[in-house]
């Protein structure tokens, strides 16, 4: 994992819609709602793991069979790229095959 700050338009540029927002301008006004400062540009923190790896199908843990009342699945259609109802229906899987983003 290898964090940095960028200026908020550098950070839309090499992220684009997986900032969960579907514009620059949506993104600079959600930023906006959470900024305490006030200057023209803001800085935001930005994650970006930088080797990430994938176990083979074969060893993947299998997932408890815990009650819903234990867990809750938390996500953003657009951040995940779909519908609710379909995000929902298949929160717990384990989703398609790793892609480079």
């Amino acid at each position: 994992m290898n964090f940095s700050t960028l200026p908020l338009p550098m950070a839309w540029e090499a992220f684009g819609p997986k900032n969960v927002s579907a514009s620059f301008k949506e993104f600079d006004q959600r930023i906006r709602g959470y900024a305490t400062g006030t200057g023209s540009t803001l800085d935001i923190g930005c994650n970006v793991l930088v080797q990430p790896f994938f176990f083979e199908r074969k060893d993947w843990i299998a997932l408890p069979n815990w009650p819903k009342s234990v867990h809750t699945f938390v996500g953003t259609p657009a951040l995940l790229g779909g519908d609710p109802a379909v995000i929902a229906r298949n929160a717990g899987s384990r989703g398609g095959d790793p892609a480079v983003v």
